[in-house]
């Protein structure tokens, strides 16, 4: 089997394409970020903040560690005003749920959760099921 030489990505993967020398499209098309820093942050927030008097932004939030700072430091340390998005795709934990609604509640956010239909969700179950056959969730790396 046929693998990239830089990031071992299988030619059975869905879409892969290589070039002349091995090397995947994945990889040719990655762009790497570039840290830019608070201050950086703050000044892009600045520009458009007081432009909308009663929400600025929204936020998702899927009860996790990472977005839940992002919720508190966008209203607490920037002095944002979100609104809370949340995609309840019945495959979330009851701990993940809680505390989507606990933090939302003690910063004072507004919460909308949408939830799935049963369509959604089957085929969101079916694409859980292939990304353990494929070893990666597909689709998420461009294709």
């Amino acid at each position: 089997m046929k693998r990239c030489k830089l990031c071992i990505l299988p030619s059975s993967f869905p879409n892969i394409k290589f070039n002349k020398d091995g090397i995947c499209d994945h990889c040719l098309n990655h762009k790497e970020n570039s840290y830019k820093g608070k201050l950086s942050l703050e000044k892009i927030v600045e520009s458009y903040k007081n432009k909308v008097k009663k929400y600025n932004c929204v936020i998702p939030i899927s009860g996790g560690k990472d977005n839940t700072f992002i919720l508190y430091y966008a209203v607490r340390i920037l002095n944002l005003k979100p609104i809370a998005m949340n995609y309840d795709s019945d495959f979330q934990t009851r701990l993940a749920k809680e505390n989507v609604k606990s933090i939302c509640e003690k910063l004072n956010v507004p919460l909308i959760i949408k939830k799935t239909n049963k369509i959604n969700k089957k085929i969101l179950k079916e694409a859980l099921l292939i990304s353990e056959t494929l070893g990666s969730f597909f689709g998420i790396c461009g294709n």
